[in-house]
Order: C-alpha cells, then sequence, then structure tokens
C-alpha cells in the first residue's frame, strides 16, 4: 500500500477493540490495558511518528502478508489456481509471479462457496416388479398456457422400469382426480397392483381425497422429506430430461409457446422408447408390457430379492 515503507505499523483501532486504552502525549504515547497496567510505551519520532520503545515489556510480531492470498482477496476471491495462471501468463500488469501454488484453504471461500453434498447413488434395484412403485411429481404453473388452456405437468415414473406418463393440467387442484384414473387404468390393463406411491409434500397429494383413495385400493402412501428433492431423484431427474427435450425441439423449429404441451408429449414418448433402466439391456417401452423381470438386465445386477420362478429361471 506504501511503496518503500520498511516499518511495520500498528492499527490503533484493533488495539482498541482489544479493551486497551491508547494514550497520546507530546512526547510518546503508552497503552494501559483494563487493570490499569502499562503494557506498550512509544516514542516520538522526527518524522512525527510513534517508534515502540525495544525495552518495552511486550514484543510484538511483524505480519507477513501472503502475496498470493492478498491477490487471492483483491480477485475476488479467484481460485488460487486461476490468481497464479493469471500472473504466469502476465495477463494483469504489476501482479508479481508466484511459481508453484500450494494447497490453500480461504475461510470465506469455505462459506461463501459451500454446496450440498451430494447423495450416494443406490446401484440396487429396490423394486421387482412394474407398478410396484410409482414416483409422482408436479411442475409448473407454466408462464404460457398451451393450446388446450393447461398449466401444469404431472409426470410419474414407474420405478422398475422407469417408464413415464405426463397428464397436463388447468389447475394443481386436478392432480388428484388425474392420478386415480391412471392408476386405476393401469391396474386394469396390466393386471399388477400398485404397491406404493411416492412424491414429495406437495398439497395437491397429501390431502383426504387421495388418501381415501389409496386406502380404498391398498395403496401406500410414501413421502419424502421436506426441502429434500434429491429423495424424489427419479422423478425430479426425469422431469428436468422432458423439459429440456421439448424446450430444445421448440427453438429448434421456432416454434410457437404455445406448444410446448404436444412437445412435452412428444418428450415423453420419445424417452420411453430410447432411454435404458440403469443395468437393463432394453428400453423402459420393452419392459413395461411384461410383470415379470426376464432377460433384460445385466447378470451381474440381477435383484437378489426376486423370488419369481420364471425370473430366475431366465439368468
Amino acid at each position: 500500500y506504501i511503496k518503500g515503507l520498511k516499518a511495520n505499523l500498528l492499527s490503533i483501532t484493533q488495539i482498541c477493540d482489544e479493551d486497551f486504552l491508547v494514550q497520546f502525549s507530546k512526547k510518546g504515547c503508552i497503552i494501559i490495558d483494563e487493570e490499569g497496567i502499562q503494557v506498550l510505551k512509544g516514542s516520538r519520532t522526527t518524522n512525527n511518528c510513534y517508534e515502540v520503545i525495544p525495552t518495552a515489556p511486550i514484543s510484538c510480531r511483524s505480519a507477513r502478508v501472503d502475496m498470493l492470498e492478498l491477490w487471492h482477496h483483491r480477485f475476488g476471491h479467484a481460485s488460487f489456481k486461476q490468481v497464479a495462471k493469471v500472473s504466469k501468463l502476465e495477463a494483469v500488469e504489476g501482479l508479481p509471479k508466484f511459481g508453484k501454488v500450494e494447497k490453500k484453504i480461504c475461510g470465506a471461500c469455505q462459506m461463501g462457496k459451500q454446496t450440498k453434498a451430494s447423495y450416494h447413488k443406490v446401484n440396487v434395484i429396490a423394486t421387482s416388479c412394474c407398478l410396484e412403485l410409482l414416483h409422482v411429481d408436479l411442475m409448473g404453473p407454466t408462464r404460457t398456457e398451451s393450446l388446450g388452456g393447461k398449466r401444469y405437468i404431472m409426470v410419474i415414473v414407474d420405478d422398475f422400469s422407469r417408464y413415464t406418463w405426463v397428464e397436463f393440467l388447468r389447475e394443481k387442484s386436478e392432480a388428484c382426480e388425474k392420478l386415480e384414473i391412471l392408476c386405476k387404468r393401469l391396474q386394469n390393463e396390466k393386471g399388477v397392483p400398485i404397491v406404493k406411491i411416492r412424491s414429495d409434500h406437495g398439497k395437491e397429494f397429501e390431502n383426504a381425497r387421495f388418501e381415501s383413495f389409496c386406502e380404498k385400493n391398498g395403496i401406500k402412501m410414501e413421502f419424502s422429506a421436506f426441502k429434500t428433492p434429491q429423495q424424489n431423484g427419479v422423478v425430479e431427474r426425469k422431469n428436468q430430461v422432458i423439459q429440456e427435450m421439448a424446450r430444445v425441439m421448440l427453438f429448434n423449429k421456432q416454434i410457437p409457446q404455445k406448444f410446448w404441451g404436444e412437445a412435452v408429449n412428444t418428450s415423453c414418448h420419445i424417452g420411453n422408447r430410447i432411454y435404458f433402466r440403469a443395468g437393463a439391456k432394453k428400453t423402459a417401452y420393452e419392459i413395461m408390457p411384461c410383470c415379470h423381470l426376464g432377460k433384460l438386465l445385466h447378470p451381474n445386477r440381477i435383484p437378489s430379492h426376486i423370488s419369481c420362478s420364471p425370473c430366475k429361471g431366465l439368468f
């Protein structure tokens, strides 16, 4: 800050912050603690500064400034490697050379740049057949209504096959009725009962009407923890895939935004026919028609809890 300065400066404000009393006079200064004991003494010099007397009972350590850390702060806490790279390429005039950068820890960066730890991936298949567990979530409201006046998208994902269905809603209150109709249709078509339905704590699913429907049909309701979308990650990730695919198709062909419903429907249709369940050899569209596992998964990842004799005989 001061070119050519060779002396160490003491901050009066920091000394006062530590509950010491600083008294200045024409000839010198003294520093007194809370008990009235003199802990430091200084004499006035010819250049109107106060110099610490060497015989004082307390010695002061000189401050050593780490230049890399100093420029790390000046560059808005850019990474140390980035600061060293800027120095190496001489992109900033006057920046000193730092040489090899050692691993450093900045407390402010730890507080300001911290992120949540990612959830561990689960390699075990928790279900043994289709419709054993359905993941449900709601997206919206959208800024633009669809051609049919819809503003919300309900996404339903089968845990075993990862087969996906989408339903379009005008209001959130329609979610319960749409889900009931879909559940009844799937159970009639596949001949397999739905065991569990998992969702977040959205009131469109956590209400008396849907609870009554589940009780009558023997379906268990499961909810993820509050403000923890990672626990409902299967359908959350599917939401992102469907939205991105639909958005790209609209932008690519420069189609008006009001056709987003058709784009989402197309995205879901395509996704069921091109994406594979982790460890599977066939797509969700091929897995879904059969309630048995068959030769669909890799032999090394066969769920150990499968008790179906036809399925066991195929591996």
